[in-house]
């Protein structure tokens, strides 16, 4: 009998693991943070949350998203991603924040191999967006920061992401 109760105990824990997307970022990510954190020197970064979705949240929100009679196929698109890790922290004390600051960064990311897309300095927001690129045809992975007014968002989405932006293109005609 104590077999039974264990594991169920034992399913019901790794169900709840799966479900809540309570799997930790990758080393990957947590190295790029770390360098951002390098960046911007502030004494007090506060994490509010860092999670990874994988297959099972993604295959449930995309389910979640078939329900919808939306015309654009949310669904599809959640098909063609394989990962999404999302870390978002409260940064205090960070003075101003010039195009310098973030090179160490850059540098990182063009020796990890991503492309930068994007990169947006105003006085109150920091933004980049990379991909990495597998060959001419397919986008890999994209890698958003964002840092505004003492909150830093980092977002690292994996899949065949080049299906989507055809799919985006098709729809909306871009």
């Amino acid at each position: 009998m104590n077999r039974k109760i264990l594991f169920k105990f034992s399913f019901l824990i790794l169900f709840s693991f799966l479900v809540c997307g309570c799997w930790g970022v990758d080393g990957n990510f947590k190295k790029t943070r770390n360098e951002v954190f390098k960046a911007l020197s502030s004494e007090d970064i506060k994490k509010e949350f860092e999670y990874s979705f994988g297959g099972f949240e993604i295959y449930l929100a995309s389910k979640a998203a078939s329900l919808s009679d939306r015309s654009f196929d949310l669904e599809m698109l959640l098909d063609k991603i394989s990962e999404v890790q999302v870390g978002v922290y409260n940064v205090e004390g960070v003075g101003i924040l010039t195009s310098e600051v973030f090179n160490p960064f850059e540098e990182r990311m063009k020796n990890k191999g991503w492309t930068r897309l994007l990169k947006i300095y105003d006085h109150n927001e920091k933004s980049f967006v990379y991909v990495n690129i597998e060959d001419a045809e397919r986008i890999r992975d994209v890698f958003v920061l964002s840092f505004e007014t003492n909150q830093l968002v980092m977002v690292e989405v994996h899949g065949n992401l080049d299906k989507i932006v055809e799919q985006v293109i098709k729809k909306r005609g871009i």
